[in-house]
């Protein structure tokens, strides 16, 4: 079966299709994603990675309360999940794909780029407003999707088993990456040690510019909703200074000093600050600058461990794309570290 009969087939089942046009969407890495044009409107179809989510109906509960306890906002949605006959968020085709298919939210715009201290602070805001919004969802915590997540001493020890393993041959030419992401490592991984205790709460944990869609009427509209679940706040704050800080594409190491905007770092924190209004401790508040590199050397260490491993996870279009991106994460963590420590 083609992938475009599976599509077809898990339109149908939602009620939808055929298909008439289908665009694929970039910027994710883990699940496979596309526009779709139907005869009854507009769809998102993503092809679920159920290596990296093994438990998709731990994925199915959390997208399916996120969904259901915010349905009823104005300035910040979620995407409303299709649902197949059995009333389920994602359905199989015959072939064995598991698809999920949701509304596309019309009228907005995704945030891909971030050029100016007002396209931070908006951005950051959303994801303030996002946590802020969560943090009474009835009933028991959200299920873990990804174990140790953001655990970055985990993440050294799956470079270090990569290194070991060398599966593809790539160590011996890689000595000074590998030295220069676990030195980064170690000096982040003390700061973040130094920390007061930050409150488990439920984050989107991939905050990322790319999972935004935004209004014209200053609505917005978040994405990728299967790694929100419990951690801190400073993994959305992190991700989104890595982001939305500097104007390097993710592959892009570059041949001169990376600038990061001082201006769009002040302009995150104010902005995450002010959309999760009261809700943040004074340990919160304190650990989000302190906390700036620590999404930017995380992405390093797993980008390189994922090189080194031959591009299983994040996968590549070139031999050295993951390489490059281990370096260029690099660059953001350092800088970042520059202005905070």
């Amino acid at each position: 079966m083609t992938l475009r009969d599976g599509l077809n087939e898990a339109l149908s089942l939602v009620g939808s299709g055929p298909a008439q046009r289908v665009d694929r969407l970039s910027g994710g890495h883990i699940h496979g994603t596309w526009s779709v044009h139907t005869p009854t409107g507009r769809v998102v179809a993503q092809v679920l990675n159920n290596r990296v989510f093994a438990d998709l109906d731990a994925c199915e509960e959390n997208v399916r309360r996120i969904s259901d306890h915010l349905a009823n906002g104005a300035e910040l949605r979620v995407p409303r999940p299709l649902p197949g006959p059995d009333g389920r968020c994602h359905v199989s085709d015959a072939s064995g794909r598991t698809w999920r298919l949701t509304e596309y939210a019309i009228g907005t715009r995704a945030a891909t780029a971030v050029r100016s201290a007002s396209a931070a602070w908006r951005a950051a805001q959303a994801f303030g407003r996002y946590v802020s919004a969560l943090a009474d969802l009835p009933g028991s915590p959200l299920h873990a999707t990804i174990d140790r997540f953001h655990d970055l001493a985990y993440r050294v020890e799956q470079l270090d088993a990569a290194v070991a393993c060398d599966r593809v041959g790539r160590v011996a030419a890689s000595g000074h990456d590998i030295d220069q992401i676990r030195s980064l490592a170690t000096v982040v991984g003390s700061t973040l040690a130094a920390l007061p205790a930050q409150p488990v709460r439920l984050v989107h944990n991939d905050a990322k510019v790319g999972n935004l869609r935004l209004g014209s009427g200053g609505d917005v509209v978040v994405l990728d909703l299967d790694t929100t679940m419990p951690g801190a706040v400073i993994f959305d704050v992190g991700e989104l200074l890595r982001t939305a800080t500097h104007d390097r594409v993710e592959d892009d190491p570059g041949d001169g000093r990376l600038r990061i905007d001082r201006e769009r770092v002040d302009a995150v924190i104010e902005g995450f600050v002010q959309g999760a209004a009261s809700l943040l401790s004074a340990a919160e508040r304190a650990g989000l600058r302190s906390a700036a590199p620590l999404m930017a050397v995380e992405n390093a260490v797993r980008m390189l461990a994922d090189y080194l491993d031959g591009d299983r996870y994040f996968g590549a279009s070139t031999p050295d794309q993951n390489l490059r991106r281990s370096r260029a994460q690099a660059a953001i963590a350092t800088e970042l570290a520059h202005l905070t420590f």
